[in-house]
């Protein structure tokens, strides 16, 4: 509950929760059929494939609207890595 209203603050306004059964990444592939943009945070700063877990690869990977991967982190803090 903490982490679903830190995430309502920083959007700013209300938003809708959805709790289904099953696997979160298959839930979320489900939700985002009619999404214009689903936007996906990367998992880590880590460079590479490895910057995406495997919940996050399944989505990135099956589901069927646009999507926006960006850096974790707060902004102006995060982006990739420099290598």
């Amino acid at each position: 509950d903490d982490l679903l209203d830190a995430a309502r603050e920083r959007l700013g306004r209300e938003a809708d929760a959805l709790s289904p059964p099953g696997k979160p990444e298959h839930a979320v592939v489900d939700a985002a059929d009619d999404f214009d943009l689903l936007i996906l945070s990367r998992t880590n700063l880590r460079p590479g494939p490895h910057s995406i877990g495997h919940g996050t690869r399944f989505v990135v990977d099956h589901a069927r609207c646009p999507i926006l991967l960006v850096w974790p982190g707060e902004p102006g803090t995060g982006g990739p890595p420099r290598v």
